[in-house]
Parts: C-alpha cells; structure tokens; sequence
C-alpha cells in the first residue's frame, strides 16, 4: 500500500501488509478523533488496525471544557467505551514520531471473546493534533510491536 499522508505533513509508510479499511470496517472504530479528519488501515494475516487523523488544537474555551491533559482526555474516552469489553490500563507511552514525541497509553481490552491491545497517542506540531493509534491481537503483541515501531520509525514530516 502507498503511504498514508496525515494532513499532508506527516506521511505514514511501510503499510505493504496494509490495505484501506471497507465503510463495514469501519463502523465500529470512530473514536477519538472528534470532527477531525482521519484514515484506517488494516492488515488481515498480521491481526493488525492502524488509524490515524488529525484536528486543529482547539482554542481556549475549549481546553477549558476539556481540559489540557489530552493523554488523560483519551484515557477516561476509552475507560468509558471500553468499559463494556473489559477495559484494561496497561502503562503510559511515549514514542518518537518523526523526531516529535508522541504521548499515549496501551490498555488491553476483549472484542469477540478474542485478547486485544491498543495503544493510542498524539502528537501536536504547528497547533495541528495528530492522533495515532493501532490495535492488534495480544497474542502476538510482541510481532505487532516490532511492525508498529518499524511504521513509526519510518515516518517523516514533509
């Protein structure tokens, strides 16, 4: 697959194993972006999803509303809609991105009886927020790990 290109400034490659996700997909997965703008991406045989988007910072009134914390922002979204699937806190993350450090959590959760865990994080460069998540199968965390480190290690800023 091409490169995904994130508000094109932040461009995503080595997605070969990846392909777009189907409206179908896609309907249980809109989370965290809010009104932003975002892409999925699957891969079927390595059990893994990557989603990505991004939104402007929102202004004053709106860090007062929600606060500044946004890593605590997608925890308490996920503690919440995950609840029903066993939500499960693993750690705080934090990973490089093109040389800009990107802040998240991994939680662990149970989608049609089957172990999976996630990691979500974003990133702000020039007042734009980017959201970076993936989920795989816990089973095989330890492989997905590589190939998401390997994803994220090929980013880079255009």
């Amino acid at each position: 697959m091409d490169p995904i290109l994130l508000n094109n400034k932040l461009q995503i490659a080595g997605l070969d194993d990846f392909r777009r996700m189907t409206d179908e997909e896609l309907a249980g997965l809109r989370r965290g972006i809010g009104n932003g703008e975002s892409v999925s991406v699957i891969a079927p045989e390595l059990h893994m999803i990557i989603s990505a988007g991004w939104k402007k910072e929102g202004g004053i009134f709106s860090r007062l509303v929600t606060g500044n914390d946004l890593v605590a922002n997608m925890e308490s979204c996920y503690r919440k809609s995950f609840k029903p699937f066993g939500f499960t806190f693993e750690q705080y993350i934090d990973t490089d991105v093109a040389g800009v450090t990107a802040h998240g959590l991994r939680y662990s959760y149970e989608a049609k009886e089957i172990g999976m865990t996630a990691e979500s994080s974003v990133l702000k460069k020039d007042g734009i927020l980017y959201y970076l998540h993936v989920y795989y199968r816990t089973s095989v965390q330890e492989e997905s790990r590589e190939n998401w480190r390997r994803i994220l290690d090929a980013a880079k800023w255009l």
